[in-house]
């Protein structure tokens, strides 16, 4: 008989097996590239995309931008098709098969988010109908510590959607380059002389109490939403949310990075205090992170154009982590010390548990035949139940849109938000200090005397965009499918409370936004322009270019107030212009070949008061599909992520609190990311099909940052400090990876599909620390009932 025209095909997830490893770097291209083919071409139904949802964490399928997935033709017969006014249906497929995994060096990153052994591998797929009632589900398992199940369920009065999956996420251990091995309390030149001795010449010490090992959490996420009609009019939702994360992470703290030059030092000849390092203490903690939300609400329909809608989300945040403490030894006068000239202990990377509950009202309505109104108001808190402080925030959302001229649609729209946080009511020493006869001390403000006002915030924005069309009557010339688009936005960030008193420079101070040695930041205002212009040349070219510019007065600043300069105890990293342009094509001149590109021009700086820096970048996106015959199909993909930055520094003096500052030098920053893909398949035969897959990352985040010594004032004596040392050597990462893949499927029989997939992932990083390889085999069988 002839299908009907509204029915609904479901492809099952078997088509795609995936091995999964998230390496989230740069997005573009392959996104592009995987929803073009997999929209151009039936034949290519193994995108990514298409059938990860069973295979891997939702959140690696979404950024499926690294090939971290293996491309697979979809096999004849694994496929179930449903027809809404046909006769019950029930479809059926199961899956079944093994990895066999090989790997060496280090496991952080090819394994990062999947395991590493050899695994089965399995999945049932169905769906099940009677006309009134539809019951869709699907049970995976993806390796050892991966698996997940969905189920969808549609009736007369409910629908409901419920997924759950687990995976663990590998995490590589900081080696902080440059630092030297711990632990603190040997001298690093001499260990026959004393820690506080000149001789001790190690800036920058590590005490690692768990070297070499590999930490991991595992990670549960669990997701319902369900909805139905009340009456004709009333609608209600609940949707719930929950997530676990248990394992070991690496807890680090830095202390000690200063030196005291104030106190002599009688053990040493001459006497000299040139006694502190950089110190971090790193080790293993075992945290336990829960997350539980729950959202119901209702919507009211009032006639044919007018809705409202209440909800109110409820989330919890709960953890049973580990306390892990960290060592301090130094003078009651400098740094931290619980007691008076002695030692002390105290927890860090400490997480409190949290409260939050927001109400939300909208109101959406149309007056006359042209203009719609759109109105979110919202209200909540977030409660930190360590410290026993509130949050309260509120704000307003009013969009309204007109299309009384044919050819013109504006958008004007404002927007209100206002934070408002209350102080502590519960010591932090309660919860910090791990001897309670320390809480009394007064180093680190433990009481709640030293705690100021809270910073409050407020942002008011308006706008307006529009989209005109002036030629859209005359039907079938280019002008008629020109577009010019354009807006403008103004918005104002409004602080209270932020500022702070330096205390290390000349009294009676005055500056830009100083008095008297007080700091206050002021209000941060934006001005944002946009224009472009947009053209359908043809039912197969569409261009656009558009332009965007950002003005800010004044944004937020760092500030260091115990630094007794001013151009070093104040910076910022957040510019006061920027420039965007955007230049993109999408080409389709066959139902076989498709050609996506944009290329962007990005330049910000900052010149505001105590700052200076520029920043370019010209990242790009290129992606292409072709379908030279019915047996072959190619794609390919390059992009690239960029930020060069060029920012005046100054820093504090290293020896002298009060001393001269070093003087401004030029800092370069470079952050750069590549990738590039290659995708192919072959339909040998009817029955038989063959798929394969190259990729190849590099990334990379440098600086030229270095320290002059010799400009420091006063002298440091050697050999405490006597040369340059480049600081941008500690922060380099460096990295290149490459992924091949090769896969075959072979139709049995109708409905029995068996499949082979092998994978090969190298990852390589500058220091060596993260390097590593994977290779990786699967092969099974597929069957539809």
């Amino acid at each position: 008989m002839p299908k009907p025209k509204n029915q609904t095909n479901k492809k099952l997830k078997g088509d795609l097996v995936v091995k999964v490893n998230y390496l989230t770097l740069v997005a573009g291209s392959t996104l592009v590239l995987l929803s073009a083919a997999a929209t151009r071409a039936d034949q290519s139904a193994g995108s990514a995309a298409a059938a990860g949802t069973n295979a891997a964490p939702a959140a690696a399928v979404a950024m499926a931008t690294t090939a971290s997935t293996s491309l697979v033709v979809a096999a004849s017969g694994d496929t179930a098709t449903y027809y809404p006014d046909s006769d019950p249906v029930e479809d059926f497929i199961a899956r079944a098969g093994a990895w066999g995994v090989h790997a060496s060096g280090s496991p952080s990153k090819v394994g990062e988010y999947q395991n590493l052994s050899s695994s089965p591998f399995w999945n049932v797929d169905g769906i099940w109908s009677d006309g009134n009632r539809t019951i869709d589900t699907s049970i995976q398992g993806d390796d050892n510590e991966t698996s997940d199940a969905r189920l969808h369920y549609f009736g007369q009065h409910v629908e409901a959607d419920i997924d759950y999956e687990r995976f663990q996420h590998q995490l590589d251990s900081h080696d902080f380059a440059g630092f030297v091995p711990g632990p603190h309390a040997t001298n690093q030149v001499d260990p026959t002389k004393p820690v506080n001795s000149i001789t001790n010449t190690s800036l920058f010490v590590l005490d690692d109490r768990n070297p070499n090992q590999d930490y991991a959490i595992r990670v549960q996420e669990f997701k319902a939403n369900f909805k139905g009609n009340i009456t004709e009019n009333l609608k209600w939702r609940l949707n719930v949310f929950g997530i676990e994360k248990e394992g070991e992470r690496q807890a680090n703290a830095v202390t000690h990075c200063f030196q005291d030059m104030g106190v002599p030092n009688p053990t040493t000849t001459p006497a000299t205090t040139l006694r502190d390092q950089c110190h971090v203490v790193s080790q293993s903690q075992h945290i336990d992170w829960q997350t539980t939300e729950v959202t119901p609400s209702l919507e009211w329909r009032i006639g044919c154009d007018t809705t409202i809608d209440y909800s109110l989300t409820i989330r919890a945040f709960t953890q049973n982590d580990q306390a892990v403490l960290g060592n301090w030894n130094d003078s009651p006068t400098v740094g931290f010390a619980p007691t008076a000239g002695g030692n002390g202990s105290a927890g860090y990377n400490i997480v409190p548990d949290s409260q939050t509950e927001i109400n939300r009202l909208k109101f959406s309505t149309k007056i006359g035949c042209n203009t719609d109104v759109y109105l979110l108001g919202y209200a909540g808190y977030n409660e930190d139940e360590l410290r026993d402080t509130y949050r309260d925030f509120n704000g307003a959302d009013l969009r309204i849109t007109n299309k009384s001229i044919d050819t013109l649609t504006v958008t004007a729209y404002g927007k209100y938000y206002r934070e408002e946080s209350t102080s502590p009511l519960t010591p932090l020493g309660h919860n910090f200090y791990q001897d309670p006869a320390l809480i009394t001390a007064t180093q680190l403000g433990p009481g709640l005397d030293g705690i100021g006002p809270q910073i409050n915030r407020e942002t008011d924005t308006f706008g307006v965009n529009t989209r005109w069309r002036p030629f859209e009557d005359e039907c079938g010339t280019f002008r008629s499918r020109l577009s010019l688009v354009g807006g403008y936005e103004y918005s104002s960030l409004k602080r209270e409370n932020a500022g702070d008193t330096f205390t290390s420079v000349a009294p009676g101070t005055n500056g830009p936004f100083v008095s008297d040695n007080v700091f206050t930041q002021p209000s941060s205002n934006k001005n944002t322009f946009t224009v472009g212009v947009e053209e359908k040349w043809s039912a197969s070219l569409n261009t656009f270019l558009r332009y965007k510019f950002i003005s800010t007065e004044y944004p937020l600043y760092g500030i260091t107030p115990d630094v007794g300069q001013l151009d070093a105890a104040l910076n910022s990293a957040l510019p006061t212009q920027e420039n965007r342009v955007e230049l993109g094509c999408t080409w389709t001149p066959t139902d076989c070949l498709m050609v996506n590109a944009t290329l962007y021009v990005e330049n910000a700086m900052s010149d505001a008061p105590y700052v200076a820096w520029t920043s370019n970048s010209l990242p790009f996106v290129v992606s292409a599909w072709w379908a030279p015959t019915q047996s072959w199909s190619f794609s390919a993909g390059a992009s690239e992520m960029d930020s060069w930055i060029n920012q005046n520094v100054t820093l504090s003096n290293l020896a002298a609190q009060n001393g001269p500052i070093v003087p401004i030098t030029p800092w370069q920053f470079t952050g750069v990311a590549d990738v590039f893909n290659l995708g192919s398949r072959y339909a040998a035969t009817e029955k038989l099909s063959f798929t394969g897959e190259f990729e190849y990352v590099h990334g990379i985040n440098s600086s030229s940052a270095t320290v002059d010594t010799s400009k420091q004032q006063p002298q440091i004596p050697p050999p405490y400090i006597t040369t340059s040392y480049p600081i941008g050597e500690y922060s380099l990462v460096k990295m290149q990876s490459f992924r091949f893949g090769v896969g075959a499927d072979y139709r049995l029989r109708p409905r029995v599909t068996s499949y082979v997939r092998y994978n090969y992932y190298d990852y390589q990083d500058d220091s060596g620390m993260t390097s590593g390889q994977a290779s990786m085999i699967l092969g099974g069988m597929s069957a539809t009932f």
